[in-house]
């Protein structure tokens, strides 16, 4: 939110789409956007979701086929969200979005394929659980039934050692939501072609960060002075700027090609 202010303040922006991840939907962000007249695009967890809202990404009615095992649905929703006033309550607000729901083939086999290591490593504790303890566990531990740590060394207790269980049912629960992702939106009077490529978009910035991070090395930074900081990430970002109208160039040379 004090990101949001200071850029409208920076640059006199009129509204705004604010587009991001689900790291980032929480009721009090929603509501401060709103309130602001600015909107949103955000990505939404089917697995974390309420019931209903599972039940309806589930149910077939209303999906299109768009073709190469794609398909997708939306409908306008009033959803119920939680606002933490100047008090420190939490009230509850009721926002009118428009959710979108894909589901693509290849996201639900890039899904199985990232839980296959998940999976394996949990039956390898289940069958050798002194080779692990809370750090080591993860992402495996939730696959594993009656798993109890010891509270100040992190190992496995012993007397739980003998009653690990795979848990299938969670595994089952998990699988039937691969391949689905939703998007929820303020914009409702868009199509959702536009609010998809909206949110396919965030992938530019995604790489922009990464490629700062890696090849050019701005983080971790080994300065203390702020002005030595600001140059450093000015030089980054320059750089940036350069790397991207190379990339831009390159592209164009080779479509005229």
């Amino acid at each position: 939110m004090p990101m949001l202010r200071k850029i409208l303040h920076d640059y006199s922006l009129g509204r705004i789409i604010v587009v991001a991840d689900k790291g980032i939907i929480t009721g009090d962000n929603i509501w401060y956007t709103l309130s602001a007249g600015n909107g949103y695009v955000f990505s939404y967890s089917v697995r974390c979701a309420d019931k209903e809202f599972k039940d309806y990404v589930l149910n077939e009615k209303g999906y299109i086929d768009k073709g190469d095992g794609f398909k997708i649905k939306s409908r306008l929703y009033p959803r119920e969200i939680h606002v933490t006033t100047t008090s420190g309550k939490k009230i509850k607000k009721v926002v009118d979005e428009k959710q979108v729901i894909l589901f693509s083939e290849k996201y639900a086999l890039k899904a199985k394929y990232e839980r296959a290591a998940a999976v394996e490593k949990a039956r390898d504790l289940i069958k050798n659980p002194g080779k692990y303890n809370r750090a080591t566990c993860y992402g495996a531990a939730k696959y594993v039934k009656n798993l109890v740590f010891d509270e100040d060394t992190g190992e496995i207790l012993e007397s739980a050692r003998q009653h690990l269980l795979f848990d299938e049912e969670k595994l089952r629960e998990e699988e039937k939501y691969d391949g689905y992702y939703a998007i929820v939106t303020s914009e409702y009077e868009e199509s959702d072609d536009k609010i998809i490529e909206m949110y396919r978009d965030l992938w530019k910035i995604e790489e922009s960060f990464k490629l700062t991070k890696s090849d050019f090395e701005s983080r971790p930074v080994y300065l203390s002075l702020k002005e030595h900081i600001e140059a450093h990430f000015l030089t980054c970002f320059v750089a940036l700027v350069i790397a991207l109208l190379l990339i831009n160039c390159s592209s164009a040379l080779n479509l005229l090609d």
